[in-house]
């Protein structure tokens, strides 16, 4: 299965809805359908508009803007924090991953929290990645650091 993660907003894209359903089995995350994918529940039921001062979702607002979910959080300094399963600011995460790199690609033991400190001391704010149940690993491509 296929994971996006923009700007701290995640993006599942399925190929057989077995994978979907092993991968709910395995992580016991909550998704949906939202659009033509999969995310989050409560990534689903964010507005397409933040106003400054005011909530958005769990957190306060920054900026006033309107735009994609994952515009609105970078603009906002936010990301999907899935083992709190709400938002949390970019800035706060101290989670530190353990990227190995494999050919054209990195290898992790599971999902990466969007703005987690990789050993080197680089946040890592988007990337896209591969879930393959039999081997059940990560591979991830197209990390953007910050």
């Amino acid at each position: 299965m296929k994971i996006k993660c923009i700007n701290g907003f995640f993006i599942f894209e399925p190929q057989t809805l077995t994978q979907l359903s092993d991968f709910i089995y395995l992580t016991g995350f909550n998704i949906v359908r939202f659009k033509d994918y999969y995310t989050f529940k409560i990534l689903s039921e964010l507005p397409n508009f933040s106003i400054k001062d005011l909530s958005f979702s769990n957190l306060t607002a920054k900026t006033t803007s309107e735009g994609e979910p994952w515009d609105l959080l970078d603009r906002n300094g936010f990301v999907y924090d899935f083992t709190l399963n709400q938002l949390r600011l970019f800035d706060s995460v101290t989670q530190v991953v353990d990227l190995r790199q494999a050919q054209s690609y990195f290898l992790s033991n599971g999902l990466i929290q969007p703005g987690a400190l990789t050993i080197g001391g680089s946040k890592i704010k988007s990337y896209e990645c591969f879930f393959s149940r039999t081997v059940n690993s990560f591979k991830y491509s197209e990390v953007v650091f910050v």
